[in-house]
């Protein structure tokens, strides 16, 4: 969801999903993404929080982590 024009995640909305019984893996791609955002150090712990409390695997896709953005440092889930 998009909030003050950065787009960022509705963990209420990621909870709720999560916990749905057919949820089982969750496809994280940073630092590269659709939206072109690098994912905070602290969103990573809230979503990793959230799918171990639901039993959802995380799978973060790194064909692109060799790309780099200036000034911004990537932090691997």
């Amino acid at each position: 969801m998009q909030h003050n024009g950065t787009y960022e995640i509705d963990f209420d909305d990621l909870d709720r999903k999560a916990s749905q019984q057919l949820t089982s893996l969750f496809l994280l791609c940073n630092p590269k993404n659709l939206i072109g955002r690098v994912w905070k150090k602290d969103e990573l712990e809230r979503n990793a929080l959230i799918c171990t409390k639901h039993d959802v695997m995380v799978v973060q896709m790194r064909s692109l982590q060799t790309l780099r953005m200036r000034g911004v440092c990537t932090i691997h889930f």
